[in-house]
C-alpha cells in the first residue's frame, strides 16, 4: 500500500493482491506500525515480512447468507488475516498457532489484540468456529472485540 506521495505505508508483503476502503488501509498501515512490527521483534527479534489472508473485497451478506445485513467485505471494509511471514521465512499461522503453546500463540494474541485499537470489529478464534483460521478485522459500525 503506498500514499498518494508513493511512500510505503505498510510494509508487509502480500500473496494475493486485495482491495480496502480508505479507512481499513489506514487502520491496516497502523496496526502494523504500531502493533505487528513490535509484537515480532519482542517475541522473535526479527521483522514481519508479509501477510496471508483470505480476502478482503467480497460482495456478500453476512457469513454467505441469502438474506440479512451485508458483510463489512461488501464494502471493502474488512480483511480476513490468516497468517504472518517474518524475516527469514517463518509462518506464523492462526491456524495452526492460535491454540499452540509459546511464541506464536503470544504473538497472534498480541496481534488480536492490537488490531481492536484500530480496527472497530476484530473477530479471532475465540469468537466462534466460523474464525478458527484468522482475525476478522473491519472497520466499523459497531464494536466488538472478541
Amino acid at each position: 500500500m503506498r500514499s498518494p506521495g508513493g511512500r510505503a505505508c505498510v510494509r508487509l508483503r502480500v500473496g494475493t493482491p486485495f482491495v480496502l476502503s480508505c479507512p481499513a488501509a489506514v487502520s491496516l498501515a497502523m496496526w502494523e506500525r504500531h502493533d505487528v512490527q513490535p509484537a515480532a521483534q519482542r517475541r522473535f527479534g526479527r521483522a514481519a515480512t508479509g501477510i496471508e489472508h483470505f480476502g478482503s473485497y467480497a460482495c456478500r451478506n453476512i457469513r454467505g447468507r441469502e438474506a440479512g445485513p451485508r458483510s463489512r467485505h461488501a464494502s471493502a471494509d474488512a480483511l480476513d488475516v490468516a497468517a504472518v511471514v517474518l524475516e527469514g521465512g517463518r509462518r506464523v499461522s492462526v491456524a495452526s498457532h492460535w491454540r499452540a503453546d509459546g511464541p506464536e500463540a503470544a504473538f497472534l494474541r498480541d496481534l488480536h489484540r492490537g488490531a481492536c485499537r484500530w480496527f472497530d470489529v476484530v473477530l479471532g478464534p475465540d469468537h466462534d468456529a466460523a474464525h478458527a483460521d484468522h482475525l476478522h478485522v473491519d472497520r466499523g459500525p459497531g464494536r466488538a472485540c472478541r
